[in-house]
């Protein structure tokens, strides 16, 4: 049943060690002792999503943590090892994500779409497979994706955590409440949250100029990566574990986010939002595919004679 066009609700009890505690996607119900030395947790019921979504972990409880709530009052988290708190490298972190949310709940999309589940944490793991994965309600991330102080890292570093946060949080609107139908569709999880991560930092940091560091660090070099005989569409036949895998690819995220920006250049921002909107109103806790959202949208009237479909998967097939 791992299909991510098969959604249900989840409701989680985690038996852990005393000494340690448990998150899971939703809040924690008080824990209860079950033993001498064991902790029964019980977690609320989720929304409808995804297999591949469903999280848990435990942690030691020497773990620390940095707190503080969203505009509409949900309870953000950070957890990291005590050393990393203790130096303030997880303050960044936690700025980000708050305003990254602020910014897609209340700014980009609307507060009445339920992408933000009641709790939202964060947690900086040593030894994290992948950068981050955005877990509804609970982020992983790789240390190196999380961790940042002015007076130890660079500006570089500074701009890749605020990256990588803002497209992990985007993902609660692309991905976790409306995900893909199959993973050949995979450009409408991860292309859209490369699109909306740069919406997010050019908000919070315009003295970035983030938008023309997009064309520098992923058109152009996609364009490259997009010319080879073995290179392969954005819109690609998936069948198999291997092919899944090679679907998160620059090609997906970076040549996917390139015809995403020329798409919302065509069509105009406000329409090319309103549009994102729609769309999510339409497949809220559902799964989609690509062609449902830019049908939804219209073309300029110097395009009469060319359809939505038409103009995307002309690129999105080659």
């Amino acid at each position: 049943f791992d299909e991510p066009a098969l959604k249900a609700t989840y409701e989680i009890t985690i038996e852990h060690p005393m000494g340690t505690f448990a998150l899971s996607n939703w809040p924690e119900q008080p824990r209860e002792t079950i033993s001498g030395n064991r902790y029964r947790t019980r977690f609320d019921k989720t929304y409808p999503m995804s297999s591949y979504l469903a999280a848990w972990t435990v942690l030691p409880d020497d773990f620390g943590r940095l707190e503080t709530t969203t505009a509409n009052g949900k309870k953000i988290r950070v957890f990291a090892r005590r050393e990393a708190v203790n130096r303030g490298l997880i303050n960044f972190a936690l700025e980000i994500t708050k305003e990254s949310l602020d910014f897609f709940e209340n700014e980009y999309f609307e507060p009445s779409l339920r992408a933000v589940p009641p709790k939202i944490d964060s947690i900086g793991f040593p030894d994290f497979p992948s950068g981050a994965m955005e877990h509804w309600g609970i982020i992983g991330y790789r240390e190196t994706s999380l961790l940042y102080a002015d007076d130890r890292n660079t500006l570089s570093n500074k701009q890749s955590v605020a990256y990588t946060v803002s497209h992990e949080v985007s993902h609660f609107w692309f991905g976790d409440l409306v995900t893909c139908k199959w993973w050949n569709d995979l450009w409408l999880n991860e292309a859209m949250a490369r699109f909306l991560q740069f919406k997010a930092v050019q908000k919070i940091f315009p003295e970035w100029d983030v938008q023309d560091q997009f064309l520098t660090s992923y058109l152009i070099p996609v364009m490259y990566d997009d010319g080879f005989m073995t290179s392969t569409p954005v819109l690609n036949e998936v069948l198999t574990p291997a092919q899944i895998n090679s679907a998160f690819s620059s090609i997906t995220y970076d040549k996917g986010s390139s015809l995403l920006r020329m798409l919302e250049s065509t069509v105009g921002p406000d329409n090319f939002r309103q549009g994102l909107i729609n769309f999510l109103k339409a497949n809220e806790f559902q799964a989609a595919v690509g062609a449902e959202f830019y049908n939804s949208l219209r073309l300029p009237s110097e395009m009469s004679g060319v359809t939505p479909q038409e103009y995307m998967e002309n690129w999105l097939l080659q």
